[in-house]
């Protein structure tokens, strides 16, 4: 009963740190952002091109779901339906997060964009904008502005992942630079 108290309590502060990263940040929903636990995008026709690792034969999709994703130009934030504990995983562990853009012909491409821990389901888009993070920089090249993004979680071993959500980003332009 404590456990569940303090759990009650952990995810109704990481909600309200999320809300405020988003008004702060200019963070804001668009599109479905999941809900269901389903996958929004097929998660075989995510193309792993970035962030240095192919994870598209993982065929386990177990225990973590994410769902209510909401993107701004240079933020994002999601809410775990299941967070990381259902991997075996403490609150202090990091997971792959993947993202992935529609690109102007219909692919699905990106690949790890960030560390991902369960006690801050929010960031920025640093490691997308930064030019020098393997390769991510280059996917501007063949996205429409605004483009659908799709979010995935990927455990650290490469054996399991999330659902797939996704959302629409209209992207900051003066970034790039």
């Amino acid at each position: 009963m404590k456990k569940a108290i303090k759990f009650a309590k952990f995810a109704a502060a990481a909600a309200a740190a999320t809300t405020i990263f988003c008004f702060s940040t200019g963070c804001e929903s668009s599109g479905s952002g999941g809900g269901s636990g389903g996958d929004e995008v097929s998660f075989s026709k995510l193309e792993f091109r970035y962030g240095g690792a192919d994870y598209s034969g993982i065929t386990n999709r177990e225990g973590v779901t994410i769902k209510n994703l909401r993107v701004g130009a240079n933020s994002w934030s999601f809410e775990f339906e299941t967070d990381m504990t259902a991997w075996g995983y403490g609150d202090g562990h990091l997971e792959r997060l993947c993202a992935f853009m529609k690109t102007r012909d219909g692919k699905w491409i990106g690949g790890q964009m960030h560390w991902q821990g369960n006690t801050k389901p929010h960031n920025d888009f640093h490691n997308v904008y930064h030019p020098g993070y393997i390769g991510f920089y280059d996917v501007f090249n063949h996205i429409n502005n605004p483009c659908e993004i799709a979010f995935v979680l990927i455990d650290t071993k490469g054996k399991r992942r999330s659902n797939v959500i996704k959302s629409t980003w209209s992207w900051n332009e003066s970034r790039r630079q």
